[in-house]
């Protein structure tokens, strides 16, 4: 009888741990495939762009904003007078700003993604007292027309009542 018990006991204990043990690793496996998701969700990927787009204009960094563009973009602006433009609208560092509103779209054709876009609002970016601006910008992640189209595509600056000053590039798609 006490061995019978003893088995019973060992049997449920060792279910018990290969249980737990599986939940674990599904669990971890879960956590790191949803890690990878979010890493490289639109907002991710967003919050990524306008961080450079925000560094890019506190160093004047012409070229690494260039660098952002799709090739169209590259290939059919004057990039260097739009930045230019630009820098001399955000021209003092920038103090502060509010979170990212990004939003986007994504197309699915037979569970594979064929358009990809992503737009963000940096709002209130302030570079004194009384200069605060909103710098919206949209970029293609995927198109399924070619790399032509991958990369930022437009960005514009607009002042505290919703208007333009400046843009540079232009939507592509």
């Amino acid at each position: 009888m006490k061995r019978k018990h003893i088995v019973l006991s060992v049997t449920v204990g060792v279910i018990l741990i290969s249980g737990i043990v599986a939940l674990l690793w599904g669990g971890y496996r879960f956590a790191r495939h949803i890690d990878e998701k979010l890493e490289n969700s639109q907002s991710a990927v967003g919050g990524r762009m306008g961080l450079e787009i925000l560094h890019c204009f506190n160093e004047k960094d012409s070229e690494g904003l260039k660098e952002m563009f799709c090739d169209l973009i590259k290939n059919t602006h004057d990039l260097d007078s739009e930045i230019e433009e630009a820098f001399a609208v955000i021209d003092k560092p920038i103090i502060s700003y509010r979170p990212f509103q990004i939003g986007g779209e994504e197309y699915r054709r037979e569970g594979v993604i064929t358009k990809s876009w992503i737009s963000a609002d940096i709002q209130n970016v302030k570079i004194s007292e009384e200069e605060r601006y909103d710098v919206v910008f949209s970029a293609n992640l995927v198109t399924g027309k070619g790399d032509v189209f991958i990369g930022v595509d437009r960005i514009a600056i607009y002042d505290d009542n919703d208007n333009l000053i400046c843009t540079i590039g232009a939507n592509v798609l």
